[in-house]
């Protein structure tokens, strides 16, 4: 299974619902759902997966410190696993997931 990433996207528990028209007058909503992530540090050293999003600096609850200084390549690998409604409240269960690394910044 594949996915591909369009524009800005939806965040987890956010729902997104597709145009009747487009889907012969059916109503169909989406919602990704956040399974884990996974730090990796640049250097060797990871942490995760976790379900923890790492928070904001200084606050978060994942937290790297170097012994020198330098440059790290620092990545976050996502997974995403969703649901889906169609003409009924009741969300079922989309099988497999979508693993999301983009590229590392400096």
């Amino acid at each position: 299974m594949s996915f591909r990433v369009v524009g800005n996207g939806y965040e987890p528990e956010e729902i997104d619902t597709l145009n009747p028209a487009q889907w012969f007058g059916l109503t169909v909503r989406i919602k990704p759902l956040f399974k884990s992530v996974t730090f990796d540090f640049g250097h060797g050293t990871s942490h995760g997966p976790t379900t923890s999003r790492g928070g904001t600096y200084p606050s978060g609850d994942i937290i790297k410190a170097y012994a020198n200084a330098g440059t790290f390549a620092i990545t976050a690998r996502t997974v995403l696993t969703g649901q889906v409604s169609i003409n009924n409240p009741e969300w079922i269960d989309i099988p497999g997931q979508a693993d999301l690394t983009g590229p590392p910044p400096p």
